[in-house]
C-alpha cells in the first residue's frame, strides 16, 4: 500500500533549520520528485535559496514510515 501526503505551504513549509544542527536521516522508504525523477529524500529539500535547510517533511516522513 502506498500512502501519500502533501505537505504544503508556501514559505512555512520551505526548510531553514541549520543541516548541520539535525543528525541527516537515511531512509530508502522516502522519496522526493527532484528534476522529473523519482529519488531518496535529502535535505535540504527546498533548495531554493542559499539558506535552505531543513524543515519538518523530512522528520515527518521518517517518524510516519517508522510507526
Amino acid at each position: 500500500m502506498i500512502q501519500s501526503f502533501l505537505m504544503l505551504g508556501q514559505s512555512n513549509m520551505a526548510g531553514r533549520g541549520f543541516l548541520h544542527d539535525v543528525d541527516p536521516i537515511y531512509n530508502e522508504k522516502i522519496k522526493m520528485l527532484r528534476n522529473g525523477q523519482w529519488q531518496m529524500m535529502t535535505e535540504p529539500i527546498n533548495y531554493d535559496r542559499p539558506v535552505s535547510g531543513v524543515g519538518l517533511a523530512a522528520s515527518f516522513a521518517d517518524t510516519w514510515s517508522k510507526a
